[in-house]
């Protein structure tokens, strides 16, 4: 719990086992990747993916 709050480190909700399944509730930060890339019709710049790496 050291960096929960901080910048871009989401809030845990909970953790737990379920089933035979370990589980982790996290929030949501923004669109997924996958969101990103079939907004730029499956094709990302040299630059968007450098951009991506760094952060």
């Amino acid at each position: 719990m050291l960096l929960q709050g901080g910048t871009g480190i989401p809030h845990l909700k909970w953790f737990g086992i379920e089933a035979d399944y370990n589980v982790m509730v996290i929030d949501l930060l923004g669109p997924i990747l996958e969101d990103l890339f079939n907004y730029c019709n499956r094709k990302l710049s040299l630059k968007t993916l450098l951009m991506l790496a760094i952060s």
